[in-house]
């Protein structure tokens, strides 16, 4: 699935994308539209108990 392609992993808590707080998915989702321009992406997210960081560069 995409999520798994982008390093996403069931269980994982989104918490913020470039630094925006995501509270809902539909908040997870406006964000995302709205960095169709962006370079690189970071996600922010609990998987587990560990707070992590995922970075993705947009080609």
């Amino acid at each position: 699935s995409l999520y798994q392609r982008i390093g996403l992993q069931e269980g994982d808590v989104i918490k913020r994308i470039n630094s925006v707080d995501v509270s809902s998915p539909e908040k997870a989702f406006q964000v995302l539209s709205e960095l169709k321009d962006e370079k690189v992406v970071t996600v922010d997210l609990v998987r587990g108990s560990q707070p992590r960081t995922l970075r993705y560069e947009v080609r």
